[in-house]
């Protein structure tokens, strides 16, 4: 069964929540489990140095507003949630993969959202949405169609949270 069918979202809900193709999430839910439970990093992420969770958020924040587009990787046009995060990263000179089914597994596992920090990446839906996490139980994402990079409430629940992932160096609460 897919993620929207256990959801009881049904296909064209789950579509429009940008929850599509989410079948066969047995493997990346499992590498979820598996970061959450403090397993070992797969992967590997290059750095372009001294950047921290702080300048994560602040550089996400200037994406606010750009439209959310499917499988979107430019800010001009528009960019999805993992093409998002990856223009974040990337111009803080850190290289993350394209999809958030590869991004998950980057960095260094964060046990519970408790212990979240502004910058890190929160995963959720089984590796089908990343957004990052701003401190103070806000995050930035670009959520879904029809919407815009923006700043929310943290929605993601423990329950719900595939991984938490800590790129960079922790900052401080924006």
């Amino acid at each position: 069964a897919s993620l929207t069918d256990s959801l009881g979202l049904g296909t064209s809900l789950g579509t429009s929540l940008g929850l599509g193709g989410t079948s066969g999430l047995g493997s990346a839910a499992a590498a979820g489990t598996a970061a959450l439970t403090g397993a070992q990093a797969a992967g590997s992420v290059h750095t372009g140095g001294s950047a921290t969770g702080t300048d994560v958020v602040a550089v996400a924040k200037k994406y606010i507003g750009v439209p959310y587009v499917w499988g979107g990787t430019n800010p001009a046009t528009g960019m999805d949630c993992s093409g998002f995060t990856q223009r974040v990263f990337k111009d803080l000179g850190v290289e993350l993969p394209r999809v958030v089914s590869d991004q998950m597994r980057q960095g260094t596992p964060v046990a519970s959202l408790a212990e979240a920090k502004p910058g890190d990446l929160l995963v959720s839906f089984g590796g089908n949405h990343i957004s990052i996490y701003l401190g103070n139980g806000k995050a930035i994402d670009a959520p879904v169609p029809g919407k815009t990079v923006q700043i929310r409430d943290a929605w993601e629940q423990q329950s719900n949270l595939t991984s938490i992932r800590r790129i960079v160096p922790a900052g401080a609460a924006s």
